[in-house]
């Protein structure tokens, strides 16, 4: 989606799975460039595959989310090589994008699989709002019910000296409260 806006819809009881590398999936959209999607809703579905996942938009570029919800989800990031984000609202949000008053509710995060990954910027990013949020913000979003599922992580390694499983997950709802982000980069905000 390519600007233009979306209002006042509610996608119900689906199932989306695609494991091409670096797709995109969404609820509603699976990438939405300078778009405005307001006051949408997704209950009762499931989405699952490599690439970048989310409740509402896989992939976010200069795009503002507001007042929209997730109900009664599962969003499943399988882990490859080229597996990148998964958010119960948005996947990925860059370069000012907004995520403002929205939420999930018995939403379920979570990855499964293994791969050899040498770099660790490829690490899994999950988080109950958003993935990935890369100089963009979050603001009055909350979560009831919803749960990140952090799996284990088979001959996942980061190089040749470091194994840890902390490390590891590093990028897995680690950031804000409740681990409302996966991974933050450049100028965010999180309220």
């Amino acid at each position: 989606m390519n600007g233009g806006l979306i209002e006042d819809v509610i996608v119900r009881n689906g199932r989306i799975i695609l494991h091409r590398p670096l797709s995109t999936i969404g609820g509603l959209v699976g990438r939405a460039n300078g778009a405005n999607i307001v006051d949408t809703r997704v209950e009762r579905m499931y989405m699952g595959g490599s690439g970048y996942r989310g409740g509402i938009v896989g992939f976010a570029d200069r795009t503002t989310v507001s007042y929209s919800h997730v109900h009664n989800t599962t969003i499943t990031l399988w882990i490859t090589r080229y597996n990148r984000s998964a958010g119960g609202i948005v996947g990925v949000a860059q370069n000012g994008s907004v995520v403002s008053h929205s939420g999930v509710l018995n939403v379920t995060l979570r990855f499964n699989g293994s791969d050899n990954i040498s770099n660790r910027d490829l690490a899994p990013r999950i988080g109950l709002i958003v993935g990935n949020l890369d100089r963009s913000s979050v603001m009055h979003v909350g979560q009831e019910g919803s749960s990140i599922n952090r799996g284990t992580l088979q001959n996942y390694r980061w190089g040749l000296f470091n194994n840890n499983s902390n490390d590891q997950r590093r990028n897995v709802g680690n950031g804000g409260p409740w681990g409302s982000v996966g991974r933050t980069s450049g100028t965010v905000v999180i309220i």
